[in-house]
């Protein structure tokens, strides 16, 4: 109970919000460059890189809970969830990175490593962000302090699509082929993986700690954990919520998908006719 007697000041919520960095500038570039990546640069079809990021999606549905359930459970002397920001700075800084490399190969060995890679990606980024998402609540009850800390969190997160919008396309195209996109993963990465160092440095744990269940051991609660998520579509609202957040989402991350698409093809074209022009 400790954390929540601290008072919660502006340095803390800026420090809170600098997570989101990750949040909304990894999949903002994921959404916008990584298909047209794995298509002119990697080689695979669309329906290939449409698979590969619909299997990240199927992940995340069994990911995010499993990783919610232990930092519920999880005792350390560094707190529950801020312990899972110091063990993901370096998987975040990899797995982003490994997202850009431009691999040789047969065409099955490339579509294997980027199955495996965003998988990879996706465990790290539900390594911080679930724990992460439940932060404002460990700092504190006040629902006007979190509804601030919650607005700092989206300026963050907006900066990070900004700086996705316009940096990455002009790192990839300062340099030849495909190594453009490896350096501009690595870049990135690191931009995405050192701010969870302030994040840790300027938040807490309320000290709270969950009461285990000594009767059950961990499968039967763990099977109990899917059981209880699956009981949420019973009910009538909150499906209806969940088809306009599905919507929603799905809009956008076609919209992302295709925009490159419609901007390289007119000025690839141009660029062509423009060479045949005596």
């Amino acid at each position: 109970m400790q954390g929540k007697t601290k008072q919660v000041r502006f340095r803390n919520m800026v420090a809170y919000g600098f997570g989101d960095l990750f949040g909304g500038g990894s999949f903002f570039i994921i959404g916008t460059l990584f298909m047209v990546f794995l298509t002119d640069v990697v080689g695979l079809s669309p329906v290939e890189a449409g698979t590969i990021v619909a299997l990240g999606k199927v992940w995340d549905a069994l990911l995010d809970p499993t990783i919610g359930y232990i930092s519920d459970h999880l005792q350390t002397k560094k707190g529950r969830r801020r312990v899972f920001f110091l063990f993901g700075i370096i998987p975040v800084a990899i797995t982003f990175s490994m997202l850009w490399i431009p691999i040789e190969g047969s065409h099955m060995f490339k579509y294997t490593y980027f199955i495996l890679a965003y998988l990879l990606f996706n465990t790290a980024f539900g390594m911080v962000m679930v724990p992460y998402n439940t932060l404002a609540a460990e700092m504190t009850t006040d629902y006007s302090i979190r509804s601030k800390m919650t607005g700092i969190r989206m300026v963050f997160s907006q900066g990070a699509s900004f700086l996705g919008a316009f940096f990455p396309k002009r790192i990839i195209d300062a340099f030849p082929g495909g190594q453009g996109y490896l350096i501009m993963g690595i870049i990135f990465g690191l931009l995405f993986a050192l701010p969870w160092i302030f994040v840790y440095k300027g938040t807490w744990d309320s000290g709270e700690v969950v009461e285990r269940k000594k009767k059950n051991g961990f499968w039967l609660e763990f099977k109990q954990l899917f059981i209880s998520f699956g009981s949420a579509f019973k009910n009538k609202s909150f499906n209806v919520y969940l088809a306009m957040y599905l919507a929603s989402y799905i809009a956008m991350d076609v919209f992302n998908a295709l925009f490159f698409y419609f901007i390289l093809l007119p000025i690839t074209c141009c660029g062509k006719l423009f060479m045949q022009i005596p």
